[in-house]
């Protein structure tokens, strides 16, 4: 799939994360393009419900589901070889 036409979606909270940060400026750096969505943590956690994760960032590429970071740069990996 190519990377510059389709948008990477990060779902984060209102707080401050690491994680998502690091997510932010890796996706930036490669130049795609990225929304951002800042949600409470009641509504993390329902969103974490309803697909499985438990933690954030919850990263999405147009409308699947990839994962944290860790994903996100294993991802990024396979889809540039």
């Amino acid at each position: 799939m190519d990377h510059k036409h389709v948008g990477f979606t990060i779902i984060r909270g209102t707080f401050p994360c690491e994680w998502c940060d690091k997510a932010i400026d890796h996706i930036d750096k490669m130049g795609h393009a990225y929304s951002i969505r800042k949600m409470s943590r009641s509504d993390l956690r329902n969103k974490g419900e309803e697909i499985g994760q438990t933690s954030v960032p919850m990263i999405y590429h147009g409308v699947r589901f990839i994962g944290g970071y860790t994903e996100l740069t294993k991802y990024l990996t396979q889809e540039t070889r």
